[in-house]
């Protein structure tokens, strides 16, 4: 629970040094030309760049944490006995962006008068840009031989970047100073303390620039994450999670991914060649591979077995640091997939594995174990994943574009792993580019595994429908919460009992009548929490279970007054989610994951909103901070592992989201995401479908968007069929906030194509709860109520208030 006492924790000063401790693994060294890095000495060092006292810790939106302070750039060099000597500049810095500030938030007020809004709506879609910089002139170079030019980006929920200077590409100005900064110092280091890409290729022109940091935005620590590695106090030993592409252009979704017409219906014409799968796949060059990244020191990767039991192929690995000085390296293994009938990716991410801190000269021994079965596609004929017949090359390498071949598995005649089913609405109006079905490739110089034929079993998916029947009980008395506990009476009893009415307020976050629910702010139990369930029916013995925003750290409001107290409640803030990935680490993950659950049982927050797990499929959008990566594999561990750790602090659970494909932010609720079963089987429910297999998450939050024209809150085949029939997710289902409300209006243009959610139609989904909750709401379901057939689309039947409600229920036991 909240403290009374103003002064910084105990808790807090342990876990800021945690996060300091562990973040360093998540920075990833771009480029050291001249062996600029780590810096050889402490003294006189000149600081350029919009970062530097405007430090990013993270982006905006639900994903921002509430810290008590947020350690800049210039104030940990600072701390490290530095003395800066471009006060002068960092001034004029100052002042261009304090006059950027005041004209941003002058707009947001005009624009809140225009539309009889508020400005939080226009801020909320539209974080401020970037301002320009002042040049680097002769007096600023004369007193040091090192420079660091900090360049900062943010972005947030409810808008997309651009392509365009100020954001994605950098200003001519910022080019302009990092190249003076590179030509008038002995050494120069360009940092990165962004969310997301930019275009890197006009600076990496610059021959005299020494070195490139890819800092990222690690919580309010990262400035001091940053000069610990920046001094070779650690080795990074971070990897990129995305591609870097020579310019936007080259991503396959950057020819609609920001134009007006596919406002209402965005069509997926990259299939599955998100990322890595379409530069590797079409032969395209790019900047930064995606798992690219340097160490100060070297190493060497030697694959020494390799053997098949069954259906599990493992592979031992000896990893040697070769170099001077210490470190880590992360191994990365890659499966090329044979020719056939189902369109495939020249190489997907299967496994990885990161090495303990190796001395110099010490060497370890990894293994690593594969299921054959995971290197099948997906066919959209037959409704089924399967292994055609073939070799599957295992590879093994340090990046998508440094890998060896370690061995093959043949299979002889294809094997169906899963039988599935048509499901999700794909009416074969994508017209998806075609990478290609596999490669032919001489396998003579390697080993070759046998898969026997009888070594994987067909897993043979059975859907069911929820009865018609009502559940009833022969319990006279009234049944408590506590009477379940007890094991004097089940679960079933007492929803058994309850009215359609009593039933239908469980499964709507609270709300009082008439009120109107502040967005990611309406819990009235823990405040700044995002909201709470029911304290309907009171009689029962419920206690409101707390949601808390994320996925940064906990978004609580860090003082507030109570009967005159003033109580206290600052989170720790944790790197961004991508930053996170960067480490390849998924002890390290878990470790933080632990951290926040900690934190969760001592301010009385039951659910995380968080992990967010959606592809990068495009580096524009807003919220990409948020999520982990380009590829599903890679997303669906680091949200398992952060599960694990969140979940092994008891009662607390993670809210993995946003169930699914919301990869835009533009017109975010109520844009259709048009894609084929195939590229939302392999890219885009796959991480989903991992993190639910491994860490069995307590809850799940569906998307804004709709899915080949069917929200996703209200699509029975992904919430019914495949999250809990075919994957057997048993937890709660819960909407994202106001998606069923007509407040979401204010999120989006009035000329849409597509209606909002609807709450009737979340219930027959098997969405158990519509949050944050609210009287509109609670009449939708009054309106639809009926006891007959379940499946008439868009009803509220007895059966199904009854099976949602079990379900929000659960989360008390």
């Amino acid at each position: 629970m909240a403290t009374t006492d103003p002064n910084r924790s105990e808790r807090e000063m342990e876990n800021g040094a945690r996060v300091r401790a562990l973040a360093s693994e998540c920075v990833v060294l771009l480029e050291n030309r001249f062996n600029t890095l780590p810096l050889k000495t402490v003294g006189r060092i000149a600081l350029f760049g919009n970062g530097v006292r405007h430090t990013v810790k993270g982006g905006t939106g639900s994903g921002d944490v509430n810290t008590r302070d947020n350690v800049t750039v210039e104030q940990a060099f600072f701390e490290n006995g530095f003395r800066i000597t471009t006060e002068g500049w960092l001034g004029e810095m100052d002042d261009l962006y304090n006059q950027t500030l005041s004209s941003y938030h002058a707009q947001a007020q005009k624009w809140a008068m225009e539309n009889n809004s508020y400005p939080f709506f226009y801020e909320f879609a539209h974080p401020m840009v970037s301002p320009a910089v002042p040049n680097i002139l002769e007096e600023d170079c004369q007193d040091a031989d090192t420079a660091v030019y900090v360049l900062s980006r943010n972005s947030g929920e409810g808008g997309d970047r651009d392509n365009k200077k100020g954001d994605y590409q950098l200003r001519n100005a910022e080019i302009s100073a990092i190249r003076d900064m590179a030509q008038n110092f002995k050494h120069s280091v360009l940092v990165l303390n962004t969310g997301g890409i930019v275009d890197l290729s006009p600076v990496l022109e610059i021959e005299e620039l020494g070195a490139v940091v890819l800092m990222s935005q690690l919580g309010a620590q990262g400035a001091r994450v940053l000069c610990d590695v920046l001094l070779g106090r650690v080795n990074p030993s971070g990897k990129l999670t995305d591609t870097w592409a020579k310019c936007y252009e080259d991503y396959p979704s950057s020819a609609t991914f920001r134009d007006p017409k596919s406002r209402d219906d965005d069509y997926y014409t990259d299939g599955i060649y998100v990322g890595y799968r379409y530069f590797d796949t079409f032969g395209r060059d790019v900047l930064y591979p995606f798992g690219y990244g340097l160490s100060y020191t070297d190493f060497s990767v030697e694959i020494v077995q390799s053997k098949l039991e069954e259906h599990v192929l493992r592979v031992w690995v000896r990893v040697k640091n070769t170099g001077k000085l210490p470190g880590k390296e992360v191994v990365q293994f890659y499966v090329t997939p044979p020719s056939g009938n189902v369109m495939k990716a020249y190489q997907s991410l299967k496994g990885f594995i990161k090495t303990k801190h190796l001395i110099p000269n010490e060497s370890e021994m990894l293994q690593v174990e594969f299921d054959v079965s995971s290197f099948a596609s997906y066919d959209t004929a037959l409704s089924c994943w399967i292994l055609e017949s073939g070799d599957y090359i295992l590879r093994a390498g340090t990046s998508s574009r440094n890998t060896s071949v370690v061995c093959a598995v043949r299979v002889r005649r294809e094997i169906i792993v899963e039988q599935c089913r048509e499901l999700m609405g794909y009416g074969g109006d994508v017209q998806e580019i075609c990478g290609g079905f596999g490669i032919s490739e001489d396998t003579s110089t390697y080993t070759v595994h046998e898969l026997s034929t009888e070594a994987i079993a067909t897993k043979i998916n059975r859907y069911f429908e929820i009865p018609n029947r009502p559940l009833t009980t022969e319990a006279a008395d009234k049944v408590t919460l506590e009477d379940v506990k007890s094991g004097k009476y089940t679960l079933e009893d007492m929803v058994s009992q309850l009215s359609p009415e009593e039933l239908m307020r469980l499964c709507i976050g609270q709300f009082s009548d008439g009120a109107t629910q502040v967005v990611g702010d309406a819990s009235v139990s823990v405040p700044g929490a995002a909201g709470e369930t029911s304290h309907i029916p009171s009689d029962r013995g419920l206690v409101p279970q707390i949601l808390a925003d994320g996925p940064a750290g906990l978004r609580l409001t860090p003082s507030f007054e109570r009967d005159g107290v003033t109580y206290y409640q600052y989170a720790t803030s944790i790197p961004i989610a991508t930053a996170l990935a960067q480490s390849w680490n998924l002890e390290l993950i878990m470790a933080i994951g632990q951290m926040v659950g900690q934190e969760m049982q001592e301010f009385g927050v039951k659910l995380w909103l968080a992990p967010g797990m959606n592809i990068h499929r495009n580096p524009l959008c807003g919220r990409n901070f948020e999520y982990y990566s380009e590829d599903p594999y890679l997303t669906g561990y680091c949200a398992a592992a952060m599960t694990l750790g969140v979940q092994s602090v008891e009662g607390r659970g993670t809210t993995i989201k946003h169930f699914a494909a919301n990869n835009r932010e533009e017109n975010r609720m109520f844009v259709s995401a048009h894609i084929s079963e195939q590229a939302l089987r392999e890219i885009y429910l796959k991480g989903f479908e991992l993190a639910v297999r491994i860490s069995k998450p307590l809850a799940l939050m569906t998307s804004y968007n709709l899915i080949n024209g069917v929200h996703s809150a209200n699509n029975h085949d992904l919430i019914t069929d495949i999250l809990r029939n075919e994957w057997g997710f048993e937890g709660l289902v819960m909407t994202d906030w106001l998606t069923c409300s007509s407040r979401s209006e204010d999120f989006s243009p009035r000329d849409k194509r597509y209606g909002k959610s609807s709450a009737a139609r979340c219930i027959a989904a098997g969405n158990d709860l519509i949050m944050p909750g609210g009287e509109q709401e609670y009449r939708e379901l009054l309106g639809s109520y009926q006891l007959t057939d379940p499946r008439t689309a868009g009803v509220a039947t007895l059966r199904g208030l009854q099976e949602c409600a079990l379900r929000v229920l659960k989360l008390q036991l």
